[in-house]
């Protein structure tokens, strides 16, 4: 039974895959040996509600980036409180992402992170 339940489990997640974040869907109820359907969120092995701000951030751009796949869609994402965030590694955005950063003293602008070619555009 552990053997099938092991491969039904690799089966049913591995369009859950994500590169640091995991999605429990269930547990195993340690003395009857039942599955018991949960939601449990993890980054890195940690628990989410455990996460900094900048670890919260991460995860979400890695579970948007799982619904876009799901879904077939590629809506923007609005990322808040950049500030916190020192890299965004874990995760290669599909879409268009709207950061925003408070800058202390600065004034309010709106520039494109990384200008996209012409030429890249055209090609996309």
């Amino acid at each position: 039974m552990a053997i099938y339940v092991s491969e039904w489990a690799k089966l049913t997640f591995s369009a859950l895959k994500m590169n640091r974040v995991e999605i429990s869907l269930y547990d195993v109820v340690k003395s009857t040996g039942e599955r018991k359907d949960v939601f449990k969120f993890t980054y890195g092995g940690r628990r989410y509600d455990r996460l900094s701000l900048s670890e919260k951030i991460r995860a979400g751009m890695e579970v948007s980036e799982l619904m876009k796949r799901l879904t077939g869609r590629n809506y923007p994402v609005f990322v808040d409180n950049m500030e916190s965030v020192d890299d965004l590694n874990n995760v290669r955005p599909t879409g268009q992402v709207i950061m925003a950063k408070c800058v202390s003293g600065a004034p309010l602008a709106v520039r494109p992170v990384r200008p996209i070619p012409v030429a890249e555009q055209k090609a996309a």
